[in-house]
């Protein structure tokens, strides 16, 4: 119970954090022509899929899913402000996002290795499905490099 809690508040704070920075990326490229703002859009609602599923199991558990770190929300924000300042070239924007999918890619994967004994098979199969979503995300992006 507490390894299928751990879980999903990861998938939920993960999906959070790509959610919001997903976001962050469409209002600053808004105004720009880049070809990657429909991926982008495509990537946030996959990433809103997962925070929904996981909250929903989460208050199913009876437990509720803390409020996203402000100070990592803002930095997270700040930084890709810079990076996209920087460059704002497709190339550029897919590096970005590849690099954040696969911090969460080595993380899920520590996790489903770590738990797989342990896991409710409904908990673990949406950890899999989110870790083979952050996958094909990657290789889509790649796309852009």
């Amino acid at each position: 119970m507490k390894v299928d809690i751990e879980l999903l508040e990861y998938i939920y704070e993960n999906a959070k954090m790509g959610s919001t920075a997903m976001d962050r990326l469409c209002e600053l490229l808004n105004d720009k022509d880049n070809l990657i703002k429909k991926d982008i859009t495509a990537t946030q609602k996959g990433y809103d899929k997962f925070k929904k599923d996981s909250e929903k199991l989460l208050k199913k558990e009876k437990y509720h899913a803390e409020p996203q770190d402000k100070i990592a929300e803002m930095m997270s924000k700040m930084g890709i402000k810079k990076e996209v300042k920087k460059d704002n070239s497709d190339a550029a924007i897919a590096k970005m996002v590849i690099e954040g999918l696969n911090m969460g890619i080595v993380e899920m994967e520590s996790k489903l290795k770590r738990y797989k004994d342990e896991t409710d098979k409904k908990v673990f199969k949406i950890a899999k499905d989110f870790l083979k979503f952050q996958k094909e995300e990657v290789e889509k992006y790649k796309n852009y490099l």
